[in-house]
């Protein structure tokens, strides 16, 4: 890409012999991620007119994602961007080349002084896909006619110091985790995924527990994987529940999209999986790693094609304890006096207008689908008075929330 007008090949190529400064350096900073870097011009007292430089790497080990210029170039003169810049991405690498004033034949200006820079001014910032351990260094290969890596002081190329960097494959698993968070309702746990800085394309996990201990009532894939996919569900979803002798419990595998495509990071987390137990003694709810299953599941997630497991300081379990009883209500019963009939169906009505919240939201759900709307005093009416369904459970009877894992609650 070239930003300019004019030839700014030229001053570059009729420059005085190159000289050795000893101030001068330019230097490849690595980000954290060892993936990016950071290409940055150090000078301590002397004034640059401009630069060139190619950065090469092995296309074998690595690929340039992609390669912008550094914004302060757009501010470097007196608050106007520099005369003229070009780069250029090639398989092998990557170069620069800058002109600070201006290089317009119709508005020629001398040339221009700017710097010097002890803490470093920032030239360009490459990303790469690294597929093995690899060096970046300077070089003066590419192009055609080749770029040379040299800054300009004074009208003469100087050859700086250069400061080369190595790539390193990225370790994905330090970053990741899943969870087992338990809810304030009796024996409920749910599994959540970690990934803050990676796209994710798949995952497959084990939770178990001791069999004299707890028992799974019932499971159910989190809301989370209906919509994970843009807006769509994920295109494959296992969940099995593995019976054992000592130790048992429920496996999940999931791939987002059979295109390979990636979705995320997810620094927030996302929820995966829904588990109620019965609880008949203080238990440990935990990952289990190739325990589960024929073959055996493993906790892994995918990342660009690879499966990185997370370290076992970061497979967060839960502790369960009897007796913990979830809140009990009627459903249908949204005004709370332990019967259902149309006075219900006006709360609800004025719920659902905004004008006003019902004690139990649980109660107000009718049909059970997670939320509190019109179609809930509809859903209500129906049935009273048009012989249409009953209320979801617990219906007719007082009973505990059979799906506590969506958004709504209910006072005690």
């Amino acid at each position: 890409m070239i930003r300019a007008v004019g030839c700014a090949a030229l001053p570059l190529a009729l420059l005085a012999q190159s000289q050795v400064p000893t101030d001068v350096t330019l230097r490849m900073t690595p980000k954290l991620t060892r993936m990016s870097l950071t290409v940055q011009l150090v000078t301590t007292t002397t004034l640059v007119q401009g630069w060139s430089f190619g950065i090469c790497h092995a296309p074998e080990n690595a690929a340039i994602m992609d390669a912008e210029p550094a914004d302060e170039l757009d501010f470097l003169v007196g608050g106007q961007p520099v005369g003229f810049l070009a780069y250029h991405i090639t398989e092998q690498g990557v170069t620069q080349g800058v002109v600070a004033g201006s290089v317009d034949p119709e508005r020629p200006m001398p040339p221009i002084d700017v710097g010097p820079y002890p803490t470093g001014l920032p030239l360009m910032h490459v990303r790469y896909e690294v597929r093995a351990q690899t060096p970046v260094s300077f070089c003066d290969t590419l192009g055609s006619p080749p770029v040379s890596s040299i800054v300009v002081s004074d009208g003469t190329s100087l050859k700086p110091a250069k400061e080369s960097a190595l790539l390193l494959m990225p370790d994905y698993a330090q970053d990741l985790s899943f969870t087992i968070t338990p809810s304030l309702s009796d024996g409920i746990v749910t599994v959540r995924m970690f990934s803050p800085t990676a796209a994710v394309e798949g995952w497959s996990f084990a939770v178990c527990h001791w069999e004299d201990k707890a028992s799974i009532a019932e499971f159910a894939p989190a809301a989370d994987l209906d919509v994970l996919r843009g807006g769509d569900p994920v295109d494959f979803l296992n969940i099995a529940l593995v019976p054992g002798d000592l130790r048992a419990g429920v496996t999940q595998a999931a791939i987002i999209d059979f295109g390979a495509k990636a979705y995320g990071p997810y620094p927030q987390g996302i929820d995966l999986l829904h588990i109620r137990y019965r609880v008949a003694a203080e238990t440990a709810i935990a990952f289990c790693d190739k325990v589960l299953g024929n073959p055996p599941i493993a906790n892994v997630i995918v990342i660009r094609g690879d499966s990185y497991a997370p370290p076992p300081s970061q497979l967060a379990g839960a502790t369960l304890v009897p007796g913990a009883l979830a809140a009990h209500f009627i459903r249908g019963d949204a005004n709370r006096d332990n019967k259902v009939n149309i006075a219900d169906a006006v709360a609800l009505c004025w719920t659902a207008v905004g004008r006003g919240p019902i004690p139990c939201e649980d109660a107000g759900d009718v049909n059970d689908n997670g939320r509190i709307d019109i179609a809930d005093p509809i859903y209500l009416l129906m049935y009273l008075f048009a012989a249409g369904r009953p209320p979801a459970s617990p219906f007719p009877q007082a009973g505990a929330d059979l799906t506590p894992w969506d958004d709504l609650g209910c006072a005690r």
